[in-house]
């Protein structure tokens, strides 16, 4: 950064001999680029620039084409952009110059370097001898039942590296609205998979009604199991809202969880297992932990029994209430798809990541859309197996942080630092089509399915009135 006062005061003639300052001065600003044209006292003309300019067909100021970039490559915007700038008085790119650089040069750019990144996973996972176990979840543009935009994706849950991965806007084909979002999204990542010969054996998602039909109906050679975070979750709010009415249970909230998953976890691959371990809470909560009525368990598996929980009374109105949480027919129902003992939340992790690409609070364009969830691909695979960060001593690096649910202080590893080498290779992506200019677009909207959306907010908004109606007829209700 230079300041415009300082710079003038260095502003002298270029001729060879000459370097007297300049009298008649035209400053001109193009985005972050100043240009200085003037005469000297002895009449020479003069000319500056800042910054050089990108040798294209619209010669664009290297600084502009930089800022763009160095903005959606770091998961920024343009808005944010301009208003730091502005706190300061820092000359910047206008909003048309971004769209039109982030149009022309970027998209195309983060779409090549994408599709090489998706080709080489997916010959890699081509010739792998077994088949995978896979998790796939989708995430909204939106908080809320409004969104416009979902991207779904695949993870592998063995090594944690996204596979395949879609983004879906409501008004393509079987689409009508954001309920089928995921549906629509999972549909596309299993096509791609089985395009590329990626064999799946098990996908793991949440409660998603639409997602189990379809999984049923057309992929029933995929075993369909659900996240065990979910099923747990899914109790635990049903355990909160019946402490309202039954304080006896409050105490058991915790034990209650944790066995739920101490029975997914030692339930062996077996159903029966599973729905025996887990209703058999219903028995010790009541101090019985011997029982004969059960197929393969029959009795509880700890070693003492903790009396500082209050038993309940068998058939009070607190044991009824929970009762009916357990022993649910669609819960019970849905640990036939948890006894693998799977669960999503690596994919959680990298959803809580795409905010930094991808914020709710923000709405960008579908083709955006699109790229900023290329992005966040590309910068979580390449960053998904970081080694323990390690002290100048050679010991790991640790940090203490509250947690709100266990209601303590629980320790963290911290890992290394991501490595942004791939910002590099876009960035020179970027200068070699903006210097050599190529007009080729980005492919990353399909034509059909452009049209499709169109006519879907037209079926829904109805024609766009002119804005000298829309102002006329601008009534508001506060006066």
């Amino acid at each position: 950064m230079v300041f415009e006062e300082e710079l003038m005061s260095l502003v002298r003639c270029q001729e060879v001999g000459c370097a007297l300052a300049i009298e008649e001065k035209q400053v001109i600003q193009v985005g972050s680029m100043l240009t200085i044209t003037g005469t000297c006292m002895k009449g020479h003309c003069f000319k500056w620039s800042s910054q050089p300019r990108c040798c294209g067909p619209k010669s664009r100021p290297a600084g502009n084409v930089a800022l763009a970039a160095a903005t959606l490559l770091t998961g920024n915007t343009q808005t944010t952009l301009n208003e730091m700038c502005n706190v300061i008085n820092l000359a910047t790119i206008k909003k048309s110059s971004f769209y039109e650089i982030q149009r022309d040069i970027l998209l195309p750019n983060i779409q090549k370097m994408y599709n090489a990144h998706i080709e080489d996973i997916h010959k890699a996972y081509e010739y792998l001898p077994t088949k995978v176990t896979v998790a796939g979840d989708a995430r909204h543009d939106s908080p809320g039942h409004s969104a416009e935009f979902g991207l779904y994706t695949i993870m592998d849950t063995i090594n944690d590296v996204i596979i395949s991965s879609k983004t879906v806007a409501v008004g393509e084909k079987d689409v009508p609205n954001s309920y089928w979002l995921e549906n629509e999204g999972l549909k596309r990542c299993l096509k791609e998979l089985k395009d590329c010969k990626i064999h799946i054996d098990t996908l793991v998602t949440d409660r998603h009604s639409s997602i189990a039909k379809t999984m049923r109906e057309k992929y029933s050679d995929v075993r369909h199991e659900y996240d065990i975070w979910h099923l747990a979750k899914s109790i635990r709010k049903k355990l909160v809202k019946a402490c309202g009415k039954h304080q006896e249970i409050r105490p058991w909230q915790k034990a209650i969880i944790n066995h739920f998953w101490w029975s997914a976890e030692t339930c062996n691959g077996s159903y029966t297992q599973f729905k025996e371990r887990w209703t058999s809470i219903l028995r010790h909560i009541v101090d019985r932990h011997k029982w004969i009525c059960c197929e393969e368990f029959h009795q509880c598996e700890h070693d003492e029994v903790d009396m500082s929980k209050l038993w309940l009374t068998e058939g009070s109105d607190a044991h009824r209430a929970l009762q009916v949480i357990v022993a649910e027919n669609k819960l019970l129902k849905d640990l036939e798809h948890a006894v693998e003992f799977c669960h999503t939340g690596n994919l959680e992790v990298f959803h809580s990541m795409l905010l930094k690409y991808m914020p709710k609070r923000s709405r960008f364009g579908h083709e955006c859309m699109i790229a900023r969830g290329m992005l966040a691909v590309i910068d979580h695979n390449l960053n998904v197996h970081r080694e323990h960060g390690t002290l100048s001593d050679g010991g790991k690096q640790y940090k203490l942080e509250w947690s709100k649910r266990s209601k303590q202080f629980v320790v963290k590893r911290i890992k290394e630092a991501k490595d942004y080498s791939f910002r590099e290779q876009l960035m020179i992506g970027v200068f070699e089509r903006a210097v050599n200019g190529d007009k080729s677009r980005s492919t990353l909207l399909d034509p059909e399915s452009t049209r499709l959306i169109e006519e879907h907010k037209k079926s829904k908004r109805g024609e766009k009135p002119s804005k000298e109606e829309a102002v006329a007829g601008h009534m508001s209700r506060m006066k």
